[in-house]
Formats: structure tokens, C-alpha cells, sequence
């Protein structure tokens, strides 16, 4: 994890934040550098091949997976993270994890910036980022 690089997000603005996630890509690449996403997935395919790297796809809500190199065959992008069974957008979970150590942890808030429809998954989220951090 790139400490140096995760102490400069407490000074990051709105703009600059909106910058760095203005698309998936940049979402996935910020993932990346954080630690949340590795730069490979460490499983072999079901022909056990080794090689597996990150491809755009259309089929994939996030545009993105792993693919093996050698036959093809994908994994989704969020597997083996701690998002991998998220209904939300990785755009929800990228701002509600900018907002919460911001103190805008307010539901209303949260609500309207993340586009959460539910308040149980406000307080299921919340209270999960808190006990990542916490770990």
C-alpha cells in the first residue's frame, strides 16, 4: 500500500477527488495503488493457467475484469476484494470511502452525493468502512 500516496488524499478537494475517479479506470487504477485491488489476481483459471490480466469488458458492470492470458476465461475485477459481493456501483463505494473520514458521513448527505435508495445500507456501510479502519 502506498502510505505516502494515501496520506495526500486528506488533502484532496471535491475537484480533485472527482478528478481521480472520473472514470472506472481511474477508479480501478486508484484501487490499485491503494492496495484494495492488486495489479494481478493470484488464482489459476479452471485449466490452471497462472497468468492473469486486467481487460476492458462490456459485460461486466464495471467494465472491467481479470482475464487469463492464455484461454481467456475471466474473473470479475472486485474478486477477492472486500467490495467482491457489492450491489453497489464502484462510484457508491468510491465516494462513500472519501466521504465518511471526511466527516460528510451524514445520511442525507450520503444519500444524495452516493445515490443510496436504502437506510440500512447507509448504516450496513458506514459501519462496515468504520470496522475496516478500524482493523
Amino acid at each position: 500500500m502506498d502510505n505516502q500516496f494515501l496520506s495526500s488524499l486528506d488533502e484532496l478537494n471535491f475537484r480533485e477527488w472527482n478528478e481521480i475517479t472520473s472514470h472506472t479506470k481511474k477508479c480501478i487504477d486508484f484501487y490499485q495503488r491503494i492496495g484494495l485491488i492488486g495489479y494481478t489476481l493470484n488464482e489459476t483459471c479452471g485449466k490452471d493457467h497462472q497468468k492473469r490480466k486486467r481487460g476492458a469488458s462490456s459485460r461486466m458492470a464495471d467494465g472491467w475484469v481479470w482475464r487469463c492470458t492464455e484461454c481467456r476465461s475471466t474473473k470479475n475485477i472486485r474478486h477477492e476484494t472486500f467490495f467482491a459481493n457489492s450491489k453497489l456501483t464502484i462510484y457508491q463505494i468510491f465516494d462513500l470511502m472519501y466521504s465518511w473520514p471526511q466527516g460528510l458521513d451524514s445520511h442525507s448527505f450520503i444519500r444524495r452525493q452516493c445515490k443510496f435508495a436504502s437506510e440500512s445500507t447507509i448504516v450496513d456501510w458506514n459501519n462496515f468502512v468504520c470496522n475496516v479502519c478500524s482493523e
